[in-house]
């Protein structure tokens, strides 16, 4: 597959999984908030089995080389976990992450996710820009 086909199947496949959880389960999806759930709160089971599935989809991709989990990763292992922190920092700060605002809040034309939305793109252009690069 071309990268805009594999784009367009990761589209959809996340497109439909919001649908799913928005529908089906009255919930949000939104990958820190399942982390969050799984770790804090009582009823775990769909978000433990959503990370799971998530973990699973990467390693089966990777395994069976299906050019989906390729990827140059230059920075050091101290600069990928000081990255990680502040990625869930942010995501904490903005009570969401990427994939909650992104994909769920602004399709629902939420202001406060069209916000953060923005605040995630220029933190992250703005830290390439600090750092140097990719």
């Amino acid at each position: 597959m071309n990268s805009w086909q594999n784009a367009l199947l990761g589209g959809v496949l996340i497109g439909t999984a919001s649908l799913f959880f928005y529908i089906k389960l009255n919930k949000i999806l939104g990958v820190s908030g399942l982390i969050k759930q799984a770790l804090i709160r009582t009823e775990k089971r769909i978000s433990i089995v959503f990370i799971a599935g998530l973990l699973v989809a990467g390693w089966l991709a990777k395994s069976f080389d299906l050019g989906l989990a390729s990827m140059d990763f230059s920075r050091t292992n101290t600069e990928a976990a000081i990255g990680g922190l502040l990625v869930g920092l942010g995501a904490a700060l903005a009570n969401g992450c990427t994939s909650g605002h992104g994909i769920c809040g602004v399709s629902r034309f939420s202001p406060r996710s069209i916000l953060a939305i923005l605040i995630f793109i220029f933190s992250g252009a703005f830290s390439v820009f600090i750092v140097g690069g990719v």
